[in-house]
């Protein structure tokens, strides 16, 4: 007979057998020895645990006081037992292990920097191994300031003195102040501000410390324009009156802080200029205006007289220049007067019994060879100038043509002996020294010797040479040095 036994918990066994037969009469009953028989419980399997800590919020910095949740996660399945939460090598407390996680909430986490870990340590070291997370940093920070200020005042007139002054909470150790003028300054409390020009200005105060820097905050400062009074005219000029034309200068003596002037100066000119000057060109009286405003409006009228006298008129000095002073005929000559002192009337002679008043009269055709005397008398109202003349020189068609090549000397005293070079000079005739007549010394076709003669106009005289029935040579320049008679003789 068998009997199969399973599931046989630990424990020690004595197995024996007992036989009952059917039937009493043919068998006997039987009993077996005992077996005995152990079961033992297994050996345990330790498992292996790891422990990953997290922090809520997880933000690695904070300011002070923070808060923070350190939440371990142990692995291994039904692992029991406590986490050990560490700042460095500080113990923060313990928490059990449910469900596979343990947490520890920590509050009013002051200013510090901060290494948190976990341990976990099971309750049977049998089943399971300790763990150790690894380190979360985390820094807990001053908190930033709030940045506040008074100001002594808000609004004014120009020039407004400000006091300001620090109200700032959160122990600030720097402080940012911008005026809105342009300046700046680094102090809590800075010196008073000025504001001297009206205008709107933005305050602001940025306080900061080891935490960093709080919010802007700002005022606004109303300034306002003093009052504007209007200028007080007045002037100077640099003269009263003088002989036209007469320059005067004037200069603005207005008080009140003019910005703008109107002049009017009598002769039918103006200005906005501050300080103008003005020319009088005519003898006459004449009245200069002075009108100073600035924003106030428009000031008194200062008034001045200038008076303006005629110049003396003198008699004038009678000149002209000729295009031509020979040729051959027909000869065109055109006359331009270059007379001073302020002609206002003229009478030419052209030698040619023709006459003129114009100015600068038409152009004089000689016709005929000979020679003409061209005379011109200016005058104005103080009389008529001395007649000044030139000779015009006109050959006929065929005529030789002087050409001087040089003067030696070009410059000296009156009374010095000249050289004249050249060629076509021909039959003498005459030298002139601009209008004056030199005295011949010697004449060939090709060299004349003079003296120079006294009486020449000016510095500078234009050396000609009319030869006899030829035609008269163009001017070369001779400079005079002065009256010096030379003492050489005339062979």
């Amino acid at each position: 007979a068998t009997l199969a036994l399973t599931a046989i918990p630990v424990g020690v066994y004595s197995y024996r057998a007992v036989f009952t037969p059917t039937t009493a009469a043919l068998f006997s009953s039987s009993t077996s020895g005992n077996l005995a028989f152990t079961v033992t419980a297994p050996a345990p399997v330790q498992v292996t645990t790891t422990t990953a800590l997290a922090m809520s919020p997880t933000v690695v910095t904070a300011v002070a006081p923070a808060a923070k949740t350190l939440t371990a996660t142990v692995s291994g399945a039904g692992a029991a037992g406590t986490v050990q939460f560490f700042n460095g090598a500080a113990s923060l407390g313990s928490s059990p292990v449910a469900s596979g996680s343990a947490t520890l909430a920590l509050t009013a986490i002051p200013v510090g920097v901060y290494s948190y870990r976990a341990v976990f340590t099971p309750t049977t070291a049998a089943l399971f191994t300790s763990s150790t997370s690894g380190n979360l940093a985390f820094t807990v920070t001053v908190p930033v300031p709030t940045a506040s200020f008074t100001a002594s005042a808000i609004s004014g007139i120009a020039p407004l003195a400000v006091t300001l002054t620090d109200t700032s909470t959160g122990a600030p150790t720097s402080w940012l102040w911008t005026f809105g003028n342009g300046s700046s300054s680094n102090v809590q409390n800075p010196p008073v501000v000025s504001y001297t020009t009206a205008g709107t200005y933005t305050v602001t105060l940025v306080a900061s410390n080891a935490g960093g820097a709080g919010a802007a905050v700002s005022k606004t400062i109303t300034v306002t324009a003093p009052p504007v009074v209007v200028p007080v005219s007045s002037f100077t000029s640099s003269v009263a009156g003088g002989v036209a034309p007469l320059t005067v200068a004037m200069t603005d003596t207005s008080t009140g802080a003019p910005t703008s002037w109107a002049w009017t100066f009598g002769n039918g000119t103006t200005s906005t200029l501050k300080s103008p000057s003005v020319t009088y060109a005519a003898a006459g009286t004449y009245t200069v205006t002075l009108v100073a405003s600035n924003a106030g409006g428009a000031g008194n009228t200062a008034t001045k007289v200038i008076t303006v006298t005629a110049p003396p008129v003198t008699v004038p000095t009678a000149s002209f220049n000729a295009s031509a002073i020979s040729g051959i005929a027909p000869l065109a000559v055109t006359l331009t007067d270059t007379s001073t002192g302020a002609p206002t009337g003229w009478l030419w002679t052209f030698g040619n019994g023709s006459t003129s008043n114009a100015q600068n009269p038409p152009v004089v055709s000689y016709t005929t060879a000979g020679t003409y005397t061209v005379t011109l008398i200016t005058s104005n109202a103080s009389g008529a100038s001395a007649p000044v003349s030139r000779t015009i020189t006109v050959t006929a068609p065929g005529s030789t043509i002087a050409r001087i090549w040089r003067l030696s000397p070009h410059e000296g005293y009156v009374g010095t002996k000249v050289t004249i070079s050249g060629t076509g000079f021909g039959t003498p005739g005459v030298v002139r020294f601009g209008t004056v007549q030199a005295k011949v010394l010697y004449w060939s076709s090709t060299r004349i010797v003079v003296k120079v003669p006294s009486g020449i106009r000016g510095e500078h005289a234009d050396v000609t040479v009319a030869p006899l029935g030829g035609i008269t040579s163009r001017g070369v320049e001779f400079s005079v040095k002065g009256d010096h008679d030379d003492d050489e003789d005339d062979d």
